[in-house]
């Protein structure tokens, strides 16, 4: 029963919630999250911001998972160019959850707050980047991926 109210909850959210176009990960592997918002970008390209960028994603664990951390590559343009930098943001994205908690349960519906900072990256003004932010669960195997272009445009 508890199962059925935390899937129904999640319904609801994804049902009633803002929405940011993303799309499937290029460089690394996942399945899409059920939903994800971006504050304050329901369209990209996103603004690259100097305060911390919040990603919002929902999604039902595949398996059970003991934790989950995050892998994340930012591709920078340059020309015709795209130049990857891979990232590691959140070491510990079980601290992050908003809905469910660590250890997962296979199919438990989730809900993970995470906060990118991606005003400590020096982007030049008017910069391209795409950004790929895949989570991982304790033996490095995907559980979401997600990919979104940003502008660093003033």
């Amino acid at each position: 029963m508890m199962r059925f109210l935390v899937l129904l909850s999640v319904g609801v959210v994804i049902v009633s919630a803002q929405r940011t176009e993303v799309s499937r990960c290029v460089r690394h592997s996942g399945p899409l999250p059920l939903l994800t918002y971006i504050e304050g970008c329901t369209t990209p390209p996103c603004r690259v911001s100097e305060e911390d960028t919040v990603f919002n994603i929902s999604f039902i664990s595949p398996r059970a998972i003991n934790s989950l951390k995050t892998e994340g590559t930012v591709f920078i343009k340059f020309g015709s160019a795209s130049i990857p930098i891979s990232i590691n943001w959140e070491s510990d994205v079980c601290n992050s959850l908003v809905l469910g908690a660590c250890p997962l349960k296979a199919q438990d519906g989730v809900i993970a707050s995470l906060k990118i900072p991606f005003g400590k990256i020096p982007f030049p003004v008017d910069t391209e980047v795409t950004v790929e932010l895949q989570m991982q669960d304790e033996n490095n195997d995907a559980v979401v991926c997600l990919r979104v272009p940003f502008t660093s445009r003033a």
